[in-house]
């Protein structure tokens, strides 16, 4: 019972925060509202009764109006597989080893602090998926965002359209290079928080505002959201075999989300050729530009990087359509997947190079979630 009054309360804020902050007639609102807060109650009642079919239609049913009203993501997200786009909703609160949380009060130290996005695109496929961030992004301007650096690799195709904005800044690229959105557009920096983004996903303003606050305390590391444990010896890549592997063993943070300080844009443009060029085709790193930019950041702080809880409402990560995605493609994952083959590279090159280790652990001694509002 304890977890059906989760969900109820969750759902219950969710839809109040939607009213309020979310574009479109006031008739569309109040009809997804009433499907909202209707498909609570009657899902309470439904599993109260043990009559889990009806209980499955329902969640389904508010998750559709919940992801229709919230405006966030696109309509093609929706799908049964993934109702609310990438948004989890527990029925039974989740366990936290230690768990330390941020308020409003923490990220007094950090309120007038900024982030300049940097997202790469090339699919023409995901056009709708750039002019949602470039709206989204565009509406924390100024408050929490300065630019929005748009980097696009295709050289065959014009960028997306955008936003007529000074602080719109796009970038056509000269090659098809992963590691462009780390070495390019640094003239166009003004602030001391880059958050590199890919271009399927999109944050809500009190999740960066939380990333920024966590970059702040650990001012020399990366701020992620999807820790990866690391076993450098063997060399292997892994998801998370428990919730709480990502504390005790080496681990990374994937470059979907990244947030870090500028000073370390520089160490990127001087790499040198042969390790920026890794991320090549056919090359140990091929698509693994997070985990080489991982490897430079790590080689000059000496810390392991730290993470937030994403998917908390209201402070969560969107998913949006990822047609022509290399992560989706076979031999991506696995002690003899790609992903293994650049950990195994990189441990390699900076030991012999530098003497260092750069797969290190978290400086975290406990979780971490965003409670802004």
């Amino acid at each position: 019972m304890r977890g059906v009054v989760e969900v109820e309360r969750e759902w219950r804020r969710s839809a109040s925060s939607l009213f309020c902050s979310s574009s479109g007639g006031i008739e569309a609102k109040a009809a997804c509202g009433v499907l909202i807060l209707g498909g609570v109650k009657n899902l309470r009642w439904a599993m109260r009764q043990r009559l889990l079919c009806c209980a499955v239609v329902l969640t389904f049913a508010s998750a559709w109006a919940y992801t229709m009203i919230a405006g966030i993501t696109s309509a093609g997200v929706f799908s049964i597989k993934d109702p609310l786009g990438g948004i989890k909703i527990y029925l039974k609160k989740p366990k936290c080893l230690k768990c330390r949380t941020i308020t409003e009060k923490d990220m007094l130290v950090t309120k007038h602090e900024k982030a300049t996005i940097i997202v790469q695109g090339y699919s023409p496929y995901r056009i709708q998926n750039y002019k949602r961030i470039f709206q989204e992004y565009s509406k924390m301007m100024p408050e929490v965002v300065d630019r929005i650096i748009f980097v696009w690799n295709n050289v065959n195709v014009e960028p997306p359209a955008h936003p007529k904005n000074d602080n719109v800044i796009i970038i056509q690229a000269e090659s098809n290079h992963m590691m462009n959105r780390f070495i390019l557009g640094n003239e166009h920096i003004r602030t001391d928080y880059i958050l590199t983004i890919d271009d399927d996903v999109v944050i809500t303003k009190g999740l960066l505002r939380c990333m920024i606050y966590m970059l702040n305390e650990f001012p020399n590391t990366i701020v992620g959201l999807d820790p990866r444990r690391i076993e450098p010896e063997i060399p292997s890549y892994k998801f998370l075999q428990s919730r709480f592997d990502h504390l005790l063993y080496p681990s990374l943070v994937v470059g979907k989300t990244f947030l870090m300080k500028k000073k370390y844009r520089k160490e990127f443009r001087d790499a040198g050729e042969q390790l920026l060029d890794s991320v090549l085709k056919n090359k140990p790193c091929e698509h693994c530009d997070d985990l080489v930019a991982h490897a430079l950041v790590t080689n000059i702080s000496g810390s392991g990087v730290v993470w937030l809880e994403k998917n908390l409402w209201p402070n969560v990560r969107i998913s949006l359509p990822a047609p022509e995605g290399v992560s989706n493609k076979k031999g991506w994952y696995g002690q003899t997947g790609k992903r293994s083959e650049c950990v195994g590279y990189l441990r390699d090159i900076f030991q012999e190079n530098f003497g260092t280790k750069v797969f290190l652990k978290t400086p975290l001694e406990q979780e971490a979630r965003c409670l802004a509002v």
